[in-house]
């Protein structure tokens, strides 16, 4: 036997630990899985992962409902406060939005006169030892309606400090102090600066309805007409507003001249308890007041102009929005929330009023001047035969080429190109800074300038300026005559939108004319719905 033999078993092998590991717990091999073993083993390991994948998911889900959830509640909050901190009024077009009134809490009666010498009389009818705890509250006499009548319930009510009330001043219950801040009022805001003593006058103040406008409709508010100027208050004189009678003080006890400084009147509290915002309740420094006017009323202008609805009726466009958007973008260094019944919202939506305004008037001073021209009309009857053409089957006014043929009769060209339309036209350009560049057509102000001329020219259907039984310009007038022209508006092929917006542009630096009368309105709107709705555009054959 050779000296150089092989161990016939392992040592590490045959420690029952290590077989324990190994996960050999017996002497026999464990015999190997098959192929179905195999399969069944991997297809429950994939259920496993699935239902893990699921779960997951599933709790992803829920983390991203609870993140909206939150977020929810603090937009909700968000808008509770700043309907707080709006005043409670609603305008003539706002939505009411009802909210659950708080639970009122019963007052506390006004104790009289009356009350304290009845109080005494039942404690002196009390027996000795009965202390002011055994006198029951349902033997006062509490209100108005357990006062004697006549002259000496009079001298019962008043209030005068004798000694006998200063002995029960020590009984009384010690008024609750007022917060520094009540609640729905900022922090940091600061009461109106107060004049003397003798040129205060209080006033009556309508009470407001229950519930918080949260409407943002453009419509919120009343359009200045062209021909209507605010009335200037003289100091000193009588003003009634909304059947309150008020005296306007000039000067103060001291003789100087009250409000010297626009900033301290510039917020003016009206009669139907709103506030009348002026440049001066802009968050930005008066040196920043160009920018404002030159820059984001302009582009504000120009996103209503671009609208695809009725301008009359904004309710389809997020203007906060807008107005927010455009504010970060022009004052980044001056950080505000654009809300409504806000300084920025409210005189953003005050040039939406002068806009149309505007527009109305450019109307009327473009028809004039070419009513007014000698080359195109020498009498009266000449005008009044043309604007009632003009005004005919099919509202040939909008074009800009009338051409007569044998065969093939009238024939209009050029829609929406007419020469005093365009004009209009330019004055949305001007006051929005819109060029021919721009890639996004101005639908809602052509439908305006269109219903502003077709107004304009019913005033010379005589052949001279009238404004005897017209109506101004205005949402109740003009809506539904300014959705039948948009309605055929936003059908316009993009070649002719090319030609309406270059030859806008042209005009858009015009001279503006006199008018011969006042502003006003025309109510005439027999059965045009049909001819505003439709239009006649030139072919692409015209164009070869």
């Amino acid at each position: 036997m050779s000296s150089y033999q092989t161990r016939t078993s392992s040592k590490a092998l045959s420690q029952p630990n290590y077989r324990k590991l190994a996960g050999v717990d017996s002497e026999t091999p464990k015999p190997r899985r098959t192929a179905e073993e195999i399969r069944l083993a991997r297809q429950e390991a994939e259920e496993k992962r699935k239902l893990v994948e699921e779960a997951q998911v599933a709790e992803d889900a829920t983390k991203r409902a609870l993140i909206q959830r939150i977020a929810e509640l603090e937009n909700q909050l968000a808008r509770e406060d700043v309907a707080m901190d709006s005043p409670r009024h609603t305008p003539t077009n706002g939505v009411l939005v009802e909210h659950k009134a708080p639970t009122k809490v019963p007052k506390k009666a006004r104790v009289h006169r009356g009350d304290v010498d009845a109080a005494r009389e039942a404690l002196a009818k009390a027996p000795a030892k009965r202390s002011h705890g055994h006198v029951q509250a349902a033997s006062l006499p509490r209100g108005k309606e357990n006062r004697p009548p006549g002259p000496e319930a009079a001298l019962q009510v008043r209030k005068r400090k004798t000694a006998s009330d200063g002995a029960d001043a020590g009984q009384s219950a010690i008024k609750k102090s007022k917060p520094a801040h009540p609640s729905g009022v900022r922090k940091t805001w600061s009461g109106p600066a107060t004049s003397s003593p003798k040129t205060v006058l209080s006033t009556p103040v309508p009470s407001a309805p229950t519930g918080i406008l949260v409407s943002v409709s453009a419509d919120d508010g009343e359009d200045i007409g062209e021909d209507e100027e605010s009335p200037e208050v003289q100091t000193g004189t009588r003003h009634t507003s909304q059947g309150i009678v008020s005296v306007v003080h000039g000067v103060n006890s001291d003789g100087a001249a009250l409000h010297t400084s626009a900033r301290a009147t510039a917020a003016v509290q009206r009669s139907n308890g709103s506030r009348k915002f002026t440049n001066d309740d802009l968050p930005i420094p008066r040196a920043r007041l160009s920018q404002w006017r030159d820059i984001l009323i302009p582009r504000y202008l120009q996103a209503i102009g671009d609208f695809g609805g009725n301008p009359w009726n904004l309710t389809g466009l997020n203007l906060v929005g807008i107005l927010q958007d455009l504010w970060d973008e022009i004052f980044p260094e001056h950080p505000v929330m654009v809300a409504p019944r806000e300084a920025v919202f409210c005189l953003a939506q005050q040039k939406i009023y002068e806009w149309r305004t505007n527009i109305a008037r450019a109307g009327l001073e473009a028809v004039e001047a070419f009513m007014l021209d000698e080359f195109m009309f020498r009498t009266a009857d000449e005008r009044g035969e043309y604007v009632r053409y003009a005004l005919g089957p099919g509202l040939p006014f909008r074009y800009k080429v009338i051409e007569q043929g044998r065969e093939a009769g009238e024939r209009l060209s050029g829609p929406y190109q007419s020469p005093y339309l365009l004009r209009t036209l330019g004055t949305h350009y001007m006051a929005s800074r819109k060029t021919a560049l721009s890639m996004v057509y101005p639908y809602a102000a052509l439908a305006l300038c269109v219903v502003a001329v077709e107004r304009a020219l019913r005033r010379w259907e005589s052949g001279t300026f009238s404004s005897d039984g017209l109506l101004k310009f205005s949402h109740d007038n003009y809506s539904m005559a300014t959705t039948h022209h948009l309605s055929a508006i936003i059908n316009l092929k993009e070649r002719t939108w090319t030609d309406i917006t270059v030859e806008a542009d042209t005009y858009a630096y015009c001279t503006d004319l006199a008018l011969p009368g006042s502003a006003g309105d025309d109510g005439n709107q027999e059965n045009a719905e049909d001819e505003r709705m439709a239009i006649v555009e030139d072919s692409d054959e015209d164009e070869e």
